[in-house]
Parts: C-alpha cells; structure tokens; sequence
C-alpha cells in the first residue's frame, strides 16, 4: 500500500493530539495498608488517629470505605518518618463537596504545599506553589481513583488515568504521619 503523504494528513493546531503518558509507578515498600476489613461496620477505624467529624466505616458494594459525613480529619500514622520517595494510592467518592486534602508535615497550619483533591480543581496547592487542573463534569458522580507519587521535591497526582499535577518544586515537608481532611455532609457523604 502506498504510504501518505506528510501533505494529505489532517492538520493539526499545536497541542492537539499530544498523549501524555501515564507514568504512574506504585510504592514496593508498603508503610500504610488499610482496607477497613479489621474494624466493625459503624466504627472508625483503630488504625487510623481521629482529629474531627463524623466518620464511620460502611460497606458498599462489596467494599468497605471509610465514610464521612461532616469534615471528617484524621492522621494516618506511619510508624517511621515519611521517605523522600513515597506513593499513595486510594479510591475517593465525594468531588461533589469541598477538597478531600492531604498534609504531609507535622503543623497542619503550616506553609508547605497540600495536595488536594476535587471537583472544581485537583493537584498541588501552597504558598509558593499552585498546580490545579479542573476535571471533568462527570467526576462527581462516581468512584475515582487517586494517586500521588513523590520523589524528594518532586510531585505528581494523579486522578484516574488524568495526571492533574506535575511539580518539579513542591514543599510537601515530611512526618511520621499524613493528615488527611475529608468534607462530608449528613445528606450527601464522602467515601
């Protein structure tokens, strides 16, 4: 078969038909592992440090999620200081309400950057730094899965298969616990 000519391809506008790869690559050494299987149905979970809210563990669809129904906090304890290179990796319902938010250093108040997550923007937000991508329309509507994967000052989240945040220069900080906001309401909670 006769090849195309450069000439008879459709032209395209900068931009257009760029794929950005999927880069992703899980953590091999687990800190963290929760699947709330050890904790009763109503119960927050033992493993995890409650700050505020109302949380409790339910079940859905065969799986079990932490459920919050207003303003959930909570820490999840390591048991040694987080690494320079590290993952995290979760299913999240709730982008219909405000950012479930993660805080990676020992003053929650402090000025490093939080990576953040929800419908209206997703990525990594600080003082210095604001790497927000909007989702899509659908996003609040199901189940997403999100990422996060650092390595020292570098930073990319990913929601689903979309990479929202790719920062060469974030300021996560580093303790022996992650502190974790989740938003909910008493008629429409987060999971």
């Amino acid at each position: 078969a006769a090849v195309p000519s450069a000439a008879a391809a459709p032209a395209q506008r900068p931009g257009e038909g760029v794929w950005l790869n999927y880069d992703f690559k899980p953590g091999v050494r687990p800190l963290f592992v929760e699947d709330f299987s050890r904790d009763a149905i109503g119960d927050f979970p033992r493993r995890l440090e409650f700050h505020e809210g109302n949380m409790e563990v339910v079940e859905w669809q065969g799986a079990r999620y932490l459920r919050s129904a207003g303003n959930g906090k909570f820490f999840i304890p390591l048991g040694e200081t987080l690494p320079e290179r590290f993952t995290i990796e979760m299913d999240y319902y709730g982008m219909n309400k405000y950012e479930l938010t993660f805080t990676f250093n020992e003053n929650v108040g402090s000025p490093e950057d939080q990576v953040r997550i929800g419908a209206w923007g997703s990525g990594v937000h600080g003082s210095a730094v604001n790497a927000m991508a909007k989702m899509p329309d659908d996003i609040e509507s199901r189940m997403v899965k999100v990422r996060i994967m650092a390595d020292g000052r570098y930073v990319k989240v990913y929601v689903d298969s979309q990479r929202v945040a790719n920062v060469p220069n974030a300021n996560l900080g580093r303790f022996s616990k992650i502190h974790v906001s989740v938003p909910g309401f008493a008629d429409n909670p987060a999971l």
